[in-house]
């Protein structure tokens, strides 16, 4: 019987697979920008083939910031209203509540 080989691709979508090859560095990266006071532009663009662990590392980011007092997360999909989803997320995060009901919000991309 011929042995069986696991193929790396057919993990689940943002799944850790058994084995990962360490981000650290990417992490460090992407935690030193968007924590740095001075950075003007806090956007990272992660690329790479089917399977190089952008969701994971993502995920990765994700826990951190959750963690963090400071920082709201939230998951965004690209099927609905973006803005909208984020102004749901953030008035239901109880941190920052009271500011939807003192304050007004207006949200812009270029």
């Amino acid at each position: 019987m011929a042995e069986k080989h696991l193929n790396p691709f057919n993990i689940s979508f943002g799944e850790e697979p058994n084995s990962v090859i360490s981000r650290t560095a990417e992490f460090n990266d992407i935690v030193t920008v968007f924590e740095s006071e001075s950075a003007e532009a806090k956007v990272k663009l992660i690329v790479g083939p089917r399977g190089y662990g952008k969701t994971v590392l993502l995920n990765q980011v994700k826990e951190h910031f959750s963690k963090q007092p400071n920082w709201i997360v939230a998951d965004l999909t690209q099927y609905s209203n973006m803005l909208e989803q984020l102004a749901g997320k953030i008035y239901e995060n109880g941190k920052r509540k009271k500011l939807f009901v003192k304050a007004e919000f207006n949200f812009s991309f270029k």
